[in-house]
């Protein structure tokens, strides 16, 4: 149901499941929510409620665990320009229907969020989150932070700096109950480097952490360095490298990291990544665990559909809070300025998106499917800098387009995309009533559009009567003679050779050479 400024919005999720670790039936549960929204101008206020069954379990999302939740928020935000500021507010009840010790827990959350660009200088993310649980036998706080600046350049360098920190303590009343108490404070403060190499050769990532942190039983401080290559997409391969090296702390020494994946036609990922670590320890939900395990194999499966105008499609990992976008780059073979069937998408075009680091190229068909993006407004534009030589954007397109991303929904742009393959040669000839050639100079062969008229380009002949277009884009072609000349010396055509019809085909990867494309003229 929606207004002018209201919006209210629904879902239900149903599960099945099993814990295999417990002697249970299977598993049925529900999650249900409903938002009412409003927004008008740059502001935009959420007010939900929702309720979560014991045994509802979706894995890889907030709730691959199973608990329930009953609860309410609240989401004020505000957008001007390059900023934004959110903040949430979160109540809800959590009962584990005895599967921990406890019955009903009392949570309060609040979420702060800041993000904006001072232009030419830095992008800088700023986030804050608070948790606190508590019921009659213990007391669970958490606490993280995660500050970033950034800068993008031109020429594919990009520069990064922050710090990430994670506060966690659980605590069970009582005196006797100390032995089962778990503390963690976690903190890295990094920098990094990256540069995309030209001609889509990959990206080097440079990268320093200094990291402290302390558990029950363990603590440590290092300072890390780590080299990493990915590799460019070959033939829906994907593929990465790294190497890092601590210096200092417990533990110094090398530590290594390899993911090889695939990408599916549909978008899906498939991923399998080694690591070896030489400090044990994981980051969960922003948690840190010390761990006994230095060595690692993770094997993922990324995908999320969702239907768009040409029916579902994969558009990789995404939540509630966000929503993605298709560009597509074409050439426009019935010149309607419109992306349909009849044209010609263009791959290995590379769409730039503020905010997200690379640069994405498009498939065979032309096309891309962005990241999860969070909601706001985006510029997303062609980097004519990596762009092949024989390609240019067309001047409609030039500056990209402004997109508004919102939450769960599906944006889709395109850019026209100009080329210029063809290369044209030729000869032009006067011939007089007995049939000698006349010496002519200064003349000029001018090449218009077939379909409108339109003049494209021109070329002087030299003294052997020779012209040459080159860098012509595709489409059809009328060459002749200019009218002025024409009218000038009294010309005509001669055996239909006045006026040639050259055609460039809508192709993008090689050249196109038309010769002999001679025009002879009779002068009376």
């Amino acid at each position: 149901m929606k207004s002018d400024y209201w919006t209210l919005k629904s879902d239900l999720k149903l599960s099945y499941s099993k814990d295999v670790t417990k002697e249970e039936d299977n598993l049925l549960g529900y999650a249900f929510d409903i938002n009412s929204i409003y927004e008008k101008g740059l502001f935009r206020c959420l007010v939900g409620l929702y309720n979560q069954s014991p045994d509802f379990y979706l894995s890889g999302s907030q709730y691959g665990f199973i608990s329930d939740r009953l609860g309410a928020k609240l989401d004020i935000g505000y957008s001007y320009k390059d900023w934004g500021i959110n903040v949430l507010y979160n109540k809800y009840y959590s009962n584990t229907l005895e599967r921990e010790l406890g019955g009903i827990i009392d949570f309060d959350e609040i979420n702060f969020n800041l993000r904006g660009r001072i232009k030419n200088i830095v992008q800088i993310k700023y986030s804050v989150n608070g948790k606190n649980g508590r019921n009659d036998v213990g007391e669970i706080k958490h606490f993280y932070q995660d500050i970033n600046l950034s800068k993008y350049f031109r020429n594919g360098v990009s520069v990064e700096a922050g710090q990430q920190r994670s506060e966690f303590s659980n605590g069970i009343f009582g005196d006797s109950a100390s032995l089962n108490n778990f503390n963690s404070e976690y903190s890295s403060t990094y920098i990094r480097t990256g540069y995309n190499i030209p001609k889509n050769k990959g990206k080097i990532d440079l990268e320093h952490n200094i990291t402290e942190y302390s558990t029950n039983r363990f603590n440590n401080q290092y300072n890390m360095v780590r080299l990493n290559y990915t590799f460019p997409e070959i033939k829906r391969v994907l593929l990465s490298l790294g190497l890092g090296y601590k210096y200092t702390g417990v533990n110094k020494g090398f530590n290594y990291n390899a993911s090889i994946g695939y990408r599916t036609k549909s978008g899906m990922v498939l991923n399998l990544m080694y690591r070896y670590d030489t400090d044990s320890g994981y980051m969960f939900d922003n948690i840190y665990f010390p761990s006994s395990q230095r060595h690692s194999i993770n094997f993922t499966i990324n995908d999320t559909f969702a239907r768009t105008d040409s029916g579902i499609k994969s558009i990789g990992q995404i939540d509630d809070t966000k929503g993605f976008l298709e560009a597509c780059a074409y050439l426009d073979k019935n010149n309607n300025n419109e992306f349909d069937k009849e044209d010609i998408g263009v791959e290995n075009v590379p769409i730039k998106i503020t905010q997200v680091n690379n640069s994405i190229y498009t498939n065979r068909r032309g096309k891309i499917i962005s990241p999860a993006l969070e909601k706001g407004v985006y510029k997303i534009s062609v980097d004519e800098d990596n762009l092949p030589t024989n390609l240019s954007v067309s001047k409609e397109h030039k500056f990209g387009h402004l997109v508004l991303i919102q939450p769960k929904q599906y944006s889709k742009i395109s850019f026209k995309i100009e080329n210029s393959v063809g290369n044209i040669r030729g000869n032009l000839k006067v011939i007089d009533d007995f049939g000698r050639i006349k010496t002519i100079k200064d003349f000029i062969v001018v090449l218009n559009r077939r379909d409108n008229g339109e003049e494209i380009s021109y070329s002087t002949i030299d003294e052997y009567g020779n012209y040459y277009f080159s860098g012509i884009p595709s489409g059809e072609y009328v060459i002749t003679l200019d009218e002025n000349f024409i009218k000038k010396y009294n010309l005509q055509a001669y055996e239909d050779k006045g006026k040639l019809i050259a055609e460039i085909p809508y192709i993008y990867k090689e050249f196109v050479n038309l010769t002999e494309m001679n025009l002879v003229y009779k002068s009376w």
